[in-house]
């Protein structure tokens, strides 16, 4: 297809659109029923001589049409003013380079990519571009990917880079987008169908006293004082004017306004459709986004928690970084570092901070580099140059990226294939979640309080990330991912901070006070999330969180169990064994046919033990009070030591034992998923169903009889 004929299929690479006249916008708006009812209510004021009332009136539903005109006329305009473009492209066409008017391009045309604004979706075909996407999907960071219209390029990697045009005109993204804007889908709300049925209701009851009232007047006065028809009919008009005001649109339309304009001055909060407000009285959920949202977009780089063997050999043993103790192993059993290190790393913790990434070299930004925040202040803290995509150099060393693999949601890690210069070494690294990277490691490779440690820096408050690498033989071909991630030896975790913004807890406080419940959903490790919202107050102070998990039982069945870690048991012990929780269910059924306990009752005795095991450890350290010395009897008549295992419930014992009105809940994607899949038994949907307002009341939502719907 020649470019002709693809230009009259495709059109030109405009978006159609016309501001609409004063005369159209005024005729639109005085011409709607509810205005042509208005002003012949107006009509028959004026018949009564109630001129004062009638020139009120006439000038505020006058004022009214001129202002929601005006509005509409300004959002147009702004409208145009982002569809015009007057740019110009270079364009390879008949085997040579040449400059058109955007307006020209057509779809399968070859654009060369510059910096400015980009006139249609475009496809990158070689080099790459770094796209500032904040006016078209609202992205504050600049982004390597597909040039959309409506994006600006910030910089080409050279002078060679060309795309194929793929959209042009109103099929773009920016076009779509504005379609989207100009020609809204129509949403229907429960507010709106009552309203018209409160509408039907006003028009018959209007109707009804109208015609009663006419036949009362022309009987009783009409016919006797011999009045025309006009005024019985004119009387009765007025009298609907009664029933259904006639300021009664305006009042709902300022309102809205009004209220629109007041969440602009005192929130920051704009509202696109202002009618959704008076909609906001319905929430009773509300979820966040962690990071970004919640915290602060970026995060703080804290350190490097690194691992050492026990002989304290670190460092390289030869001359590369593939050849140290924590890459080879060299038979030495592995151990962490007593602390996280923020600078002054081996070579081959530094390597793999200047090649794991997906960044791109820009000018424009003080590291000198654009991509993923966390890549971003990682690369930063190496201290290295990024001079291309593939090229990464120090002082004194060199890396070539032969190859990466960017990060999959599927298995949660990225890796890159590297090669060392001067020494000529070849290997792996891999970066990702430290839950999935531990299984991609050699088990002699991992310390024996890895999974603790990570643990404590989440629940700290720091996102997690863990760091792994293996050489590459000479002879290895490494053509999947599959083939790069395996055989791994840990190196250690890479800590970010990422704090709370400033106003999070006032705004979570607010909404509870509004009686909206906050839902945190992250990506983040469970751990993270749950301090993260002990600090904004998403969890209330001096709860302990229970979160849930999907384990597998002793016959090799999926369940979801419930537990808590750290300062949270001692919170927990203190209120199984609380004289209040007791009452509250002491009259409670045993949920499980032959128990002899119950929910209860196994909580209570979890409770009891592992408070007189504390009470145990602090008789060695002190001398015995009274009440030590009957938590110690409690002791001697258990005969048995008390773990963390006692303090892991099922969801039936939370719920049928109300325990999850005393502790704030958190949720693991596999066992929400889980939950949500499963239809729960008939005696616990009663109970869940039951305690359903009592539940909503205290904060806590439950859902519609397959389960608990929690944080995080």
């Amino acid at each position: 297809m020649t470019v002709e004929e693809m230009y009259r299929t495709a059109g030109p690479n405009q978006i159609p659109f016309e501001v609409d006249s004063w005369a159209q916008a005024l005729t639109e708006e005085f011409c709607t029923y509810f205005f042509l009812y208005q002003f012949s209510i107006y009509a028959v004021c004026v018949w009564f001589s109630y001129w004062h009332y009638t020139i009120i009136a006439v000038f505020i539903a006058i004022i009214s049409g001129f202002f929601n005109a005006s509005v509409r006329l300004a959002s147009q305009r702004s409208i145009k003013s982002m569809m015009e473009q007057k740019i110009t492209a270079k364009v390879f066409r008949d085997g040579q380079v040449i400059q058109i008017n955007a307006a020209d391009l057509v779809p399968g045309d070859i654009v060369k990519v510059q910096n400015g604004p980009v006139p249609c979706d475009l496809l990158l075909l070689r080099g790459a571009a770094v796209c500032d996407e904040s006016t078209l999907t609202g992205e504050s960071m600049p982004v390597q990917r597909l040039t959309p219209a409506g994006t600006t390029v910030l910089q080409a990697v050279d002078d060679d880079t060309w795309a194929m045009a793929t959209h042009t005109g109103i099929h773009t993204q920016k076009g779509q987008l504005l379609l989207l804007i100009l020609y809204p889908p129509k949403l229907i709300f429960k507010y709106d169908e009552q309203l018209s049925v409160v509408f039907f209701l006003l028009i018959v009851y209007a109707l009804f006293v109208a015609i009663t009232l006419m036949r009362v007047m022309y009987w009783r006065y009409a016919n006797d004082q011999h009045l025309p028809i006009t005024a019985t009919w004119a009387s009765a008009v007025f009298t609907c004017s009664c029933v259904l005001p006639t300021m009664l649109h305006i009042v709902l339309s300022v309102g809205q306004v009004v209220s629109a304009q007041r969440l602009k001055q005192e929130g920051a909060i704009f509202c696109v459709v202002p009618k959704r407000i008076a909609l906001a009285g319905k929430v009773r959920v509300a979820c966040f986004d962690k990071t970004g949202t919640l915290t602060t977009s970026g995060l703080e780089f804290f350190g490097v928690h690194c691992v050492s063997s026990s002989q304290g050999q670190a460092g390289s043993a030869g001359r590369g970084p593939f050849s140290s103790y924590r890459v080879t192993g060299n038979g030495v059993l592995p151990s962490l570092e007593e602390e996280p290190q923020s600078s002054n790393w081996d070579l081959e913790i530094m390597c793999c901070l200047a090649s794991t990434h997906s960044l791109s070299p820009f000018s424009g930004t003080e590291a000198g580099v654009v991509g993923n925040a966390v890549e971003v202040n990682m690369f930063k803290a190496s201290r290295w140059t990024l001079t291309s995509q593939t090229r990464v150099e120090s002082a004194s060393d060199q890396i070539d990226i032969l190859k990466r693999f960017d990060f999959s949601h599927n298995t949660m890690t990225m890796s890159a294939v590297v090669q060392h210069s001067p020494s000529g070494e070849k290997g792996i690294y891999c970066k990702g979640s430290f839950e999935h990277v531990l299984r991609l490691c050699r088990p002699e490779s991992i310390p024996e309080d890895f999974s603790q440690v990570a643990s404590e820096h989440a629940y700290s408050g720091m996102y997690v990330l863990a760091i792994a690498a293996r050489s590459v033989e000479p002879s290895e071909v490494v053509a999947t991912r599959e083939d790069a991630e395996k055989n791994l030896s840990l190196l250690g975790l890479l800590l970010f901070k990422n704090p709370p913004r400033s106003d999070t807890a006032e705004t979570i406080e607010r909404l509870r006070a509004g009686d909206v419940r906050s839902v945190m959903i992250t990506g983040d490790a469970a751990g993270t999330a749950i301090s993260i919202a002990k600090e904004i107050g998403l969890a209330l102070p001096g709860l302990p969180v229970l979160l849930g998990d999907v384990e597998t039982d002793s016959h090799g069945q999926n369940i979801v169990c419930w537990r808590c870690s750290g300062d949270d048991l001692k919170g927990l012990n203190q209120i199984l064994l609380g004289n209040e929780w007791l009452n509250w269910r002491k009259n409670y059924k045993q949920w499980r046919g032959g128990s002899a306990a119950g929910a209860r009752g196994e909580a209570t005795i979890k409770a009891a033990k592992n408070r007189a095991r504390e009470a145990q450890d602090e008789h060695e350290l002190s001398r015995p009070t009274v009440a030590q010395e009957r938590r110690d009897g409690c002791v001697a008549n258990t005969g048995e030591e008390v773990t963390d295992q006692d303090f892991v419930f099922s969801t039936e014992e939370i719920v049928l034992s109300r325990l999850y009105e005393w502790c704030e809940l958190a949720v693991t994607q596999r066992a929400f998923e889980w939950l949500a899949a499963r239809q729960c038994p008939p005696d616990l949907r009663r109970v869940l169903l039951g305690s359903r307002l009592s539940s909503l009341k205290k904060g806590k939502a439950l859902g519609s009889g397959k389960g608990l719907c929690l944080m995080s």
